[in-house]
């Protein structure tokens, strides 16, 4: 005897949005994986999570320089007990027309219990696309301790940094037609 119940059509719409994050999450880190080797000479691991790494927690920031400019930056917080390295790392938005990313340099290492923010500049704002979904994705390559892979996971933005980036410039580019 089963006991499972029927699904209505309430419990189809969820489930089909998770499917769509789901399908649209290995995308995204399939691209990214693509993008991060095409980037660097030495080969990368292949995708290995849809999480951050153990113990580190990531959330987009804002220094009121970052206002006017235009950018943000994502503040990684190592709390494991190894020293995360982190390389190029991307963010993606259907509000953003590409990636948002860190400007270029080397690897960038977090000591255990250590905060670090990390700049992002993003390229134009998608403002033509009126389906444009807020979900906003860290692709993160990293090494901590002797683990490495790529992480690929939703970046917090509890203060709605990016919709406010978003609307100041789709706001400016109106103004300009």
């Amino acid at each position: 005897m089963s006991l499972a119940r029927p699904a209505s059509s309430t419990d189809a719409a969820p489930l089909s949005t998770a499917r769509a994050r789901g399908v649209r999450a290995l995308g995204i880190l399939s691209l990214a994986v693509l993008a991060l080797t095409a980037c660097s000479g030495a080969p990368r691991p292949g995708p290995s999570a849809t999480v951050l790494p153990p113990g580190v927690d990531a959330v987009l920031v804002q220094y009121p320089d970052d206002v006017a400019a235009g950018t943000a930056h994502v503040r990684l917080v190592n709390r494991a007990d190894k020293v995360l390295e982190i390389g190029r790392m991307l963010i993606t938005d259907d509000r953003v027309a590409g990636y948002g990313r860190r400007p270029a340099g080397g690897d960038i290492e977090v000591e255990p219990g250590a905060t670090s923010d990390i700049p992002v500049v993003f390229p134009k704002m998608n403002c033509t696309d009126a389906t444009a979904v807020a979900d906003t994705m860290l692709l993160l390559p990293y090494t901590l301790g002797a683990s490495s892979g790529v992480s690929a996971a939703e970046l917090a933005d509890p203060n709605g940094i990016l919709g406010t980036l978003f609307s100041a410039a789709c706001v400016t580019e109106a103004a300009a037609r």
